[in-house]
């Protein structure tokens, strides 16, 4: 019975012991800030609370959200999955604290050294690029022009 005692009083002492408080998120920050990205193209942010002396902190739940989820959707680790054309924000947040990333969403593709086409039905656009014209994979998109262009070659 003595043996007990002495085992339970050890086990009182050792849950007095105190921890120092955990420090709060002052500020937040998203990587990348802003994107260009193509429909259907994803994208991974990454979120970053810091204290207000500008220490990471880690173990801290963040919350992403989008403006618009017919632009781009966003889960619960910041992939953004691009859906249609057009800007969209993604909100981050995390403790009060707040960031966003600005994404403009375009119509394009990529293409390769193996040529590549671009159609676009209603908009009446198409880009044919020959093969081996591109010495490597780039991304082409599609936007919109004030002015419609004028001169040879150009047609309405």
């Amino acid at each position: 019975m003595r043996n007990i005692r002495v085992l339970l009083l050890g086990i009182l002492a050792g849950c007095g012991a105190t921890s120092s408080p955990r420090p709060t998120v002052g500020a937040l920050t998203v990587d990348p800030p802003t994107a260009e990205l193509l429909v259907g193209e994803s994208l991974q942010l990454h979120a970053q609370p810091r204290d207000a002396s500008g220490n990471s902190l880690t173990g801290r739940t963040i919350v992403y959200q989008s403006s618009d989820p017919q632009v781009a959707t966003v889960t619960g680790t910041g992939l953004v999955a691009t859906r249609a054309s057009g800007e969209v924000t993604i909100s981050v947040s995390c403790e009060g604290q707040h960031a966003d990333a600005s994404l403009d969403v375009k119509l394009g593709a990529r293409i390769g050294t193996a040529g590549g086409r671009i159609s676009v039905l209603n908009g009446a656009v198409q880009l044919v690029i020959p093969a081996g014209a591109l010495s490597a994979q780039s991304r082409v998109w599609i936007d919109s022009a004030a002015d419609l262009p004028v001169g040879p070659g150009f047609s309405v």
